[in-house]
């Protein structure tokens, strides 16, 4: 029976994948540049650069961080890349260490080693290194969220924009919220042993709170004083979302607004969208991301 549940769940995960990292469209499109390391401690610490079609001068950047559970996913078709080009951005899309072989806080070191490379290397690479956004997704949406409050303790190494796709949030409250919800659950509880929120940690969530806390980006949104500048967000969560609840967007949306020196929000919640998927993958969930950080990175 335990081998069973045990194959069931893999099967589960394999499947949630594609909610996790692999919604978004096959673009085909070859990188402008591939596998630049951004550090010497793991063959994941690479990214690919794609610069827009006819760029003159230095173009913003998103930084796109893949999901997975922490513990697989690739960098490998970035979302909404053909439209975020498009639009004149450069995408840099980003592998970073996986709990397989690393715990927190490598996840966070690698996504700030990424983008502070891209700075220092901007004037080679085309990129405008003041005008850099972070984009990703799930287990992507918690880095990018975590990511852009740690960087807005030092003016000089703040993002100047965030969008947040279904993220998690506060890992001790990620049960409580997916029964309020009332939507099916679709994975195993996030307290337990053997979740990719414990794992991420190294000790079981349900056991340790605070430790569990202490990698939220509601802690290091905390530790910022009323004279910090937040960049601003964009918050995306589907109503029927069976891995991540609502409930957690909701939260960090709620507490950006609460801070003292609270950053512009935008937050919408996707009627009828799972973990990324339905209106995820309609064209209306990129324009939105689009506009959004066209006006953020003007």
């Amino acid at each position: 029976m335990k081998r069973r549940l045990a194959m069931a769940f893999a099967g589960l995960c394999i499947l949630a994948a594609a909610g996790w990292y692999g919604y978004g469209w096959m673009t085909g499109v070859t990188p402008t540049m591939a596998d630049l390391a951004y550090g010497q401690e793991s063959d994941r610490q690479v990214l690919d650069l794609y610069l827009p079609e006819g760029a003159t001068g230095p173009v913003p950047v998103v930084v796109w961080v893949h999901g997975g559970a922490f513990r697989m996913g690739d960098k490998e078709d970035p979302q909404s890349l053909e439209a975020l080009r498009a639009a004149g951005f450069a995408v840099a899309s980003v592998n970073y260490r996986l709990t397989g072989t690393d715990i927190w806080p490598a996840q966070l070191e690698d996504v700030t080693a990424a983008v502070a490379h891209l700075r220092a290397n901007a004037d080679d690479l085309g990129i405008d290194p003041a005008r850099v956004a972070l984009f990703g997704s799930s287990a992507g949406g918690f880095l990018v969220a975590t990511t852009g409050l740690a960087l807005a303790a030092d003016p000089a190494t703040g993002v100047q924009a965030v969008v947040d796709w279904f993220g998690p949030v506060d890992f001790t409250t990620m049960d409580a919220d997916m029964e309020a919800s009332a939507v099916a659950r679709s994975t195993g509880r996030n307290d337990a042993a053997d979740s990719p929120e414990s794992v991420l940690i190294g000790m079981t969530v349900a056991d340790n709170p605070a430790a569990a806390q202490a990698v939220s980006p509601l802690h290091y949104l905390s530790l910022l004083g009323a004279d910090a500048e937040l960049p601003p967000f964009l918050i995306m969560h589907g109503d029927a979302d069976g891995f991540v609840a609502p409930g957690q967007s909701l939260r960090l949306r709620d507490a950006l607004l609460a801070h003292p020196a609270a950053p512009a929000v935008t937050f919408e919640l996707l009627p009828g969208a799972g973990h990324g998927s339905g209106a995820f993958q309609d064209a209306g969930a990129t324009a939105t991301v689009v506009q959004f950080l066209t006006a953020a990175l003007d």
